[in-house]
């Protein structure tokens, strides 16, 4: 695949770009939109801008669905088969996929720390673990992950098995020249092979908590639930450490930032309030708007059952952004209650150099190589029309997880609870095509038939913003608040359509710029005491924004409006 053009000059592609990342959380949109039904007397017209604009489904309604059964119109159960035995004794299998190549930095390192860290646990606590790991299109120049990293030949309470997909299976994919490895593929190849009772899903670069694995191994665990761990980002500093319980015994400090179901906060800043949420959005908004995706593909947690009655994660050739918060949005729909573990119980993610995303649904990685991946809005298409219909896509057939392969394997530790070494059934056919339903062309054909809805609801919600400012509130001085990348759109916006903006707020302690877009950039301690003054608020903080306009004496529509 040639590398995208990432020049977002282009009209179209700026306003799907910016379309997507402005409703991007939408807790506040849904609350605006519920606001708006009780404007009183004499605020018809902003009424109207706000139901017009932030109506949550408006545009996604309008869209072309997706060619994908429910769950409700197949036979489910060949999905449900496991390639190998249930062992009832053995509480958790945690499933991984690498390959040894270099395509992250210290990647032997990291991995190491994360066998370490799970033998170290299991023999703390005394607890039975299953380890896959998934070699995914070994490098023919390097040597094999068994070779390449030190395993334990015999241990007391962990059974560690490499699972193998060999290249010329590799090969079957659309970006499998760019793209040397389908992490969510060959994670639902590791847990359909899986035996124990739950299944974890995550990744090397990442260590559990001696809390998170105490409670995931214990009998508190339920059906029916899909288990989430806040990710703590630690510097990776702490490979520099000798043993994995000084790894894990100073993890917490090395910490500098916490991925929350809201979004990342600095360690400095305190923890939401998750009681403070308001639930009634739950039933009237998009899943993924209160589910907790931050960083979710780094710990996905269910029982080996509930794996089955979705198929795994969904085998879209793709680049596996977001696949894993699809995988949660459709859990939701599949009547799997999410369980958002709190603070007590961290999964610690190891530091590293990340990808650059250039198009909302391009991303690119080493070597400036481009790879396609579903985009926002595909996401919320997908949410939507769960939603709409009550029931979970099924989005692979029934060789999801590679069934339809006789995938080679090799036990590298044996546990000494193990009666018999694993063995994996043979498939009951041969495979000769990926198992996503849905194609890559058939998504981006849907994906560009819909643009052109998507750009001229765009268009349209700036041109009645304007409209409203113009006719009520040309007399004021106009300020965005909000200085990130939100407010710059919105700012280009307003002015072409006339719309005089007289500069930025900066609403928080970071530095910031003194202009942007040739316009001066203020703190807010020196915009209040000014008369005269009207605040468009353009920022995901947009509720903690109005809770400042307000304890100021400011009222919505008076003072302030919130921008989509």
């Amino acid at each position: 695949m040639n590398k995208p053009d990432a020049n977002l000059d282009n009209p179209m592609t700026n306003a799907l770009y910016s379309f997507e990342s402005i409703i991007w959380p939408a807790n506040y949109v849904h609350k605006a939109y519920q606001r708006s039904t009780q404007f009183p007397d004499g605020q018809e017209d902003l009424k109207a801008l706000y139901q017009s604009v932030f109506e949550p489904f408006g545009v996604l309604g309008k869209c072309a669905p997706f060619t994908l059964p429910f769950s409700k119109d197949i036979d489910l159960n060949e999905y449900r088969a496991f390639l190998s035995g249930h062992t009832p004794q053995l509480p958790l299998s945690i499933v991984t996929i690498t390959r040894n190549d270099n395509h992250v930095e210290r990647m032997q390192e990291r991995t190491q720390a994360f066998i370490d860290c799970i033998y170290w646990l299991s023999e703390r606590h005394e607890t039975k673990v299953e380890l896959i790991i998934v070699e995914w299109n070994p490098p023919g120049d390097r040597p094999p992950v068994k070779e390449a990293f030190n395993f334990v030949e015999q241990h007391p309470f962990v059974s560690v098995i490499i699972v193998r997909v060999p290249p010329e299976i590799h090969a079957h994919y659309t970006l499998s020249e760019n793209l040397p490895l389908y992490q969510m593929i060959g994670k639902n190849a590791g847990i359909r092979r899986a035996r124990g009772n739950y299944i974890l899903s995550t990744n090397i670069d990442v260590l559990l908590s001696d809390e998170l694995f105490q409670f995931i191994t214990s009998d508190q665990m339920q059906p029916g639930k899909l288990y989430r761990s806040n990710r703590w980002d630690i510097d990776r500093k702490v490979l520099d450490l000798e043993s994995p319980e000084e790894m894990l015994g100073k993890a917490r400090d090395l910490c500098f930032q916490i991925n929350y179901s809201d979004g990342v906060r600095a360690i400095s800043e305190p923890e939401p309030d998750t009681d403070a949420s308001d639930d009634s959005l739950c039933d009237t908004s998009l899943a993924i708007t209160h589910l907790h995706t931050w960083a979710c593909g780094d710990f996905q947690l269910l029982h080996r059952d509930d794996w089955a009655r979705v198929s795994g994660y969904s085998e879209l050739d793709v680049f596996s952004f977001h696949l894993d918060s699809l995988f949660s949005i459709t859990c939701h729909y599949a009547s799997l209650d999410e369980v958002s573990l709190s603070n007590e119980y961290p999964h610690y993610h190891i530091d590293h150099t990340l990808g650059t995303p250039v198009k909302s649904n391009t991303y690119v990685i080493n070597e400036n190589k481009a790879l396609y991946h579903i985009p926002y809005m595909t996401l919320f298409l997908f949410d939507f029309q769960m939603k709409e219909n009550g029931d979970h896509f099924v989005f692979n057939d029934s060789g999801w997880g590679l069934a339809g392969f006789d995938l080679p394997f090799t036990q590298v530790t044996r546990a000494h609870w193990e009666r018999v070494p694993p063995d994996y059934k043979k498939p009951g056919f041969a495979a000769s095509k990926p198992s996503s339903i849905l194609s890559t062309q058939q998504l981006e054909k849907l994906e560009k038939d819909d643009q052109d809805r998507i750009y001229r609801h765009y268009l349209r919600a700036h041109q009645q913003t304007a409209n409203y400012l113009r006719s009520r509130h040309s007399d004021k001085k106009c300020y965005i608040w909000g200085a990130g990348e939100r407010g710059k759109i919105h700012c280009t916006h307003l002015i072409n359509h006339g719309v005089a903006i007289a500069g930025f707020i900066h609403g928080t302690d970071s530095t910031c710029p003194d202009y942007l877009l040739d316009l001066p950039v203020y703190k807010r301690d020196r915009v209040f005491p000014e008369d005269n003054c009207f605040y468009l608020v353009a920022s995901i903080y947009a509720e903690e924004i109005r809770v400042i306009l307000e304890k100021q004496g400011k009222a919505e529509g008076t003072d302030y409006m919130v921008l989509f």
